[in-house]
């Protein structure tokens, strides 16, 4: 069963070197996915995956989950079962996963993850230290972590908030410094004080550039110069581009590939850990691969049934700046009062065109404007001729002499045109009448017609209002409940 809204298909595009990109392209960037599907439970976990690497063939994956969502077992095509371990034992545990076949977490009293080990060698590759807000201050990386290629070396965190504002080294000298919009995850500016990444990034001002999801697509300098770049699928697997590759341009596949950049807010605005390949997102880890949380969810099933489960498995339209995933509801009205405010200005904008266009009626108004108007220039015409023709007959009258029946003649003959230009002259006017009777209907009904498009105009304007309002308030709602208002 796949729920509505869930994730169940991903595929990512080749990035244009114009910088854009389409998701419809097949993709031939290595090691990535050129598509992918999932199949989920009621529950959002994954039954099954099947993928096909770039170059490679078609690989399934399926897992095994008990009854409180945990995995248990995971199996790919032609490798052997991976089993999974969580801490404590079973009915007595805190659903914190232990061991994923990869690595191998650690955690204090409180869930946090503490200490890190690769289980290829047991080697500790990392640890962490949080302070009395639940904020993570200190990272040690050691051993190069999860590829062996990553700097060792300890660094600090300094917060404003839930922000952090500035990180420094074991020698406390400042590495980075950070500059944050209106939203808690939109990084504006990234100041770099020391030589960093594997491209020996110069120190200076970096601009980071984010989708609507806060998902960073590259890294600018002052210049507007892409520096760094970033690759990410539906559930946040994340590829690091340090170098334009021999062509010298960016986003093509012979961008050079690193384990490990000079940025490291990549996916949906979330701390990326390259020491494990895994996201830091305040009250829990994120792990891509798996496309769910290590921990349980901090708030229960307030956050719904699945206490692993990521963004109710919609990552293409949600996600989680706290790891609680909280705010589902408020986030939910938000996103129907978006949906609403943009009907509404379809609408609006509809009835705008309706009425610039004109009422109906316009055209036959014009025709009988011209009707009239040829009505009128009859019955001037015809006024003239009766005119001309009653004072020849009064002429003709006077002319006429008893013994003369010519003179008589002239006369009745004269009497007999002025009668016929009458009688043209009353049918003109008639159909004048006529004329101006159909053009005062036809105003009348491009005057309704008119208000018909005008008050449907306004009706849409006030229901865009209305949207907007509700917008705002649903906005409102959620920064609220988000910790932004």
């Amino acid at each position: 069963m796949v729920m509505a809204n869930k994730r169940t298909r991903g595929s990512r595009g080749s990035p244009a070197c114009t910088g854009g990109g389409s998701i419809g392209a097949p993709i031939t960037l290595p090691n990535t996915d050129a598509n992918r599907t999932y199949n989920l439970d009621g529950l959002g976990n994954w039954k099954t995956s099947v993928y096909t690497p770039v170059g490679g063939s078609q690989t399934a994956g399926q897992r095994n989950h008990n009854y409180v969502n945990e995995i248990t077992q995971s199996v790919t095509s032609n490798l052997s079962p991976v089993t999974f371990v969580y801490d404590g034992a079973t009915g007595a545990s805190n659903g914190n996963l232990k061991n994923d076949g990869t690595l191998i977490y650690s955690y204090d009293a409180l869930n946090r993850p503490i200490q890190i080990n690769r289980v290829s060698d047991g080697l500790v590759i990392a640890t962490y230290v949080y302070d009395a807000l639940n904020r993570r201050v200190r990272r040690t990386v050691t051993n190069g972590g999860i590829t062996g290629n990553i700097p060792n070396g300890e660094t600090d965190y300094i917060y404003m908030g839930g922000r952090v504002v500035e990180e420094r080294n074991s020698s406390d000298a400042p590495i980075r410094q950070y500059v944050w919009g209106t939203y808690i995850d939109e990084c504006i500016q990234l100041t770099t004080l020391v030589v960093l990444g594997p491209q020996s990034l110069p120190t200076g001002a970096y601009y980071l550039l984010q989708d609507l999801l806060y998902r960073a697509v590259a890294l600018t300098n002052a210049s507007g110069a892409v520096v760094e770049a970033y690759d990410t699928d539906t559930y946040g697997n994340t590829i690091i581009f340090t170098g334009p590759g021999a062509d010298g341009v960016w986003f093509t596949d012979d961008d050079v590939q690193s384990s490990y950049g000079a940025n490291e807010i990549i996916y949906c605005g979330y701390r990326y850990d390259p020491e494990t390949e895994l996201y830091y997102v305040r009250n829990r880890t994120y792990n891509p691969p798996l496309g769910r949380w290590l921990q349980r969810d901090p708030i229960g099933y307030a956050g719904g049934i699945n206490l692993y489960e990521y963004v109710t498995s919609a990552p293409t339209i949600r996600l989680d700046i706290f790891g609680l995933d909280c705010c589902a509801a408020e986030q939910k009205a938000l996103q129907a009062a978006l949906a609403a405010e943009r009907r509404a200005d379809a609408a609006q904008r509809a009835a705008l065109a309706a009425w610039l266009a004109g009422p109906t009626g316009t055209n036959s108004i014009r025709a009988d404007e011209q009707a009239l108007s040829n009505a009128q220039a009859l019955v001037k015409v015809d006024k003239v001729a009766a005119f001309a023709a009653w004072l020849t007959m009064l002429a003709a009258g006077t002319n006429v002499k008893a013994d003369d029946p010519s003179t008589l003649a002239d006369y009745n003959e004269d009497v007999k045109t002025y009668s016929d230009l009458e009688n043209d002259l009353w049918n003109a006017t008639t159909a004048e009448s006529a004329a101006r009777a159909a053009l005062s209907k036809a105003e009348a009904a491009w005057q309704s017609s008119e208000n018909a498009l005008r008050g449907a105009l306004q009706k849409a304007e006030a229901n865009t209002a209305r949207a907007d309002l509700a917008t705002e308030s649903a906005l409102q709602a959620w920064w609220n409940c988000i910790g932004v208002g």
